[in-house]
Parts: structure tokens; C-alpha cells; sequence
């Protein structure tokens, strides 16, 4: 803020701050002399509240569900067996083109989207960090096969 934010017929007078971390997140600063209302003039800004997490948008694909005797079968068809290029460089760009089109039949690209994690408490160190993820996935994991071995390893 540059302009005077109290007003006498005599003396302008800058007594008012906006105090932030960062002059992004205020925006539209404006002083209005309120014409003899007070000696003050009136400030309006726009602050932002809530900074909106960027959605992050990912690839994969469902490798699990594939049939391997089936992909395998499809790949010995495949012109890598059948009539593979001459050059390395040749040979890479068919087996990257086969390897693709199989995967694409037999496990389809889904792209999704979602929000980025929410940030950890930032007093704990990196090793707990890592250490609470660790934790979790091995929780998830006991869950999901009921394995007694798996509970073992949370602990």
C-alpha cells in the first residue's frame, strides 16, 4: 500500500499495513476517501483464503488383470517373433509399437485424476514420515490378504 489512509486538511498520514507472507495472496489494494465521513479512509482488498491444490492427472494400467498365457500367446504371433527388424534401433521402436498394442488390448490405459496428498505434519522427521507410509501400506496390505506374517511386520 502506497497511497495515505488517513486524511486531514492539513497532514496525509500512511498509518494502516497489510502485513502478509507472500504478495500473492492479496491482490486489488485500494483506498477510498470516504468524503468527510472520518478522518480515514476506507481499504478494500482481496485476500485469498484457500489456495486450491493443482489436481494431478495420471496413467496407468491394470497389469494384474492381464491373462498371461494369453499375452504371451499374442506376443510369439507378434512380428517380433515373426519378422523382426534388422537394426537395434529398429528392433526397439517395433518392440515398444508390440509391447503397446498388447497392452492396450489386454489392459487399457485408464487416466484418472486426483488431488495431491495433503501435506504431513511438518515436525516430524522424514524417517517418520517414511516410517507412518511403511506402517499404513503394511496395514492395508494384512487387510486385504489376512495374513498373520503380514500383521507380524506392522509391529
Amino acid at each position: 500500500m502506497n497511497e495515505a489512509t488517513r486524511l486531514t486538511p492539513t497532514v496525509s498520514n500512511l498509518l494502516d499495513v497489510i502485513a502478509t507472507s507472500s504478495t500473492t495472496l492479496v491482490s486489488n489494494v485500494k483506498v477510498i476517501d470516504v468524503d468527510h465521513l472520518s478522518d480515514y479512509c476506507l481499504i478494500t482488498v482481496d485476500v485469498v483464503v484457500r489456495v486450491h491444490r493443482p489436481v494431478i492427472t495420471y496413467t496407468s494400467r491394470n497389469i494384474r488383470a492381464v491373462d498371461a498365457t494369453m499375452f504371451e500367446s499374442e506376443l510369439c504371433k507378434s512380428v517380433l517373433f515373426t519378422r523382426p527388424a534388422a537394426t537395434v534401433d529398429e528392433y526397439i521402436s517395433q518392440l515398444n509399437d508390440v509391447l503397446t498394442h498388447l497392452l492396450d488390448k489386454f489392459a487399457s490405459a485408464r487416466t484418472r485424476r486426483r488431488c495431491p496428498q495433503k501435506p504431513i505434519t511438518k515436525w516430524l522427521s522424514a524417517e517418520a514420515v517414511e516410517a507412518k507410509r511403511t506402517r499404513r501400506r503394511l496395514e492395508r496390505r494384512c487387510r486385504a490378504t489376512g495374513d498373520e506374517a503380514d500383521d507380524a511386520h506392522i509391529t
